[in-house]
């Protein structure tokens, strides 16, 4: 699985992902799990089955000048017709049944072992049954209406607006969202927050959220402007992102210094220009070195 974080001050919004992706038995940490390019002026983040989101986000149709909200409910309207669909094929490949036969709870034609029936409509709402492939599936999207920053998620059976600045989704979002929540409990104005601040507290969160088995590898990073188009920091760029908070926040990197290192890198400043800053010139070089390698005191 993974985990996405999402986060909006008053003129930027944010998604940061994990790249890790697991299959039966291996796991690897090339998942491209943000989509920064397919709708112009949104970015969305997948957690789930990655196949299967991708063919859903594939069929969807957008008119001109779309909002965050289109993009989110032509999401979940694809989501829902692709689940219905491959149900329904699985249905009826096994048991010459249909969904709206499990609807019904009984076949129009022909009679079906009631026993069959239920345990099959049972399995229609369970997430971790023998659908979920289909159903345990989420896209958080986000982006501008107007002037205003908006967040939605999108599952095959819901969809939904975000009411808060920030949101985290997928199977590391219960320590990511305590990460999120202690944070902003702490903020009077979140729309004032900066937006390199704001990044920091949802790369902070995935970090955390790395305990869980589903989650790991390098964040990748992606912000929206206002009026701008979307930036993805660069691989790099990223990797350094995370080694100035883990120096950060275990004291291996002055505040100020850090604070400076992120600032610039959001800026667009590249590797080779914020590293030296870090390492170079810091007095606990050695020690963060080791830290980052692995070594612990």
């Amino acid at each position: 699985m993974t985990v996405i974080n999402a986060a909006h001050n008053k003129n930027t919004v944010a998604l940061v992902g994990d790249l890790q992706m697991s299959g039966p038995g291996r796991k690897s940490f090339n998942g491209d799990k943000l989509y920064v390019d397919t709708f112009p002026g949104t970015i969305s983040g997948i957690t789930g089955h990655y196949f299967f989101i991708d063919e859903a986000i594939g069929n969807v149709s957008l008119p001109k000048d779309y909002t965050p909200k289109q993009v989110s409910e032509q999401i979940y309207c694809s989501l829902r017709d692709l689940k219905n669909q491959k149900i329904s094929c699985k249905l009826n490949s096994a048991f010459g049944l249909t969904i709206e036969d499990l609807v019904r709870g009984h076949k129009k034609e022909d009679k079906v072992d009631e026993t069959i029936i239920k345990s099959l409509q049972q399995a229609l709402t369970e997430e971790s049954g023998q659908f979920k492939e289909y159903l345990n599936n989420e896209v958080i999207t986000v982006g501008f209406n107007g002037r205003t920053p908006e967040i939605y998620t999108a599952t095959p059976l819901t969809h939904d607006k975000v009411a808060l600045n920030f949101m985290t989704v997928g199977s590391g979002s219960d320590l990511s969202s305590q990460s999120l929540n202690e944070f902003y409990e702490t903020i009077k104005a979140p729309n004032s927050l900066s937006t390199s601040k704001m990044i920091e507290q949802s790369v902070l969160a995935k970090l955390k959220s790395e305990k869980n088995m589903g989650v790991g590898g390098t964040s990748d990073i992606a912000y929206i402007k206002r009026g701008c188009e979307p930036v993805m920091i660069g691989k790099a760029e990223s990797v350094l992102f995370e080694e100035i908070i883990k120096g950060k926040y275990n004291k291996l990197i002055g505040t100020r210094v850090a604070n400076r290192g992120l600032d610039d890198i959001i800026n667009g400043a590249t590797f080779e220009e914020v590293e030296p800053t870090i390492f170079d010139e810091n007095p606990k070089s050695r020690k963060l070195e080791l830290y980052l390698r692995g070594y612990r005191s």
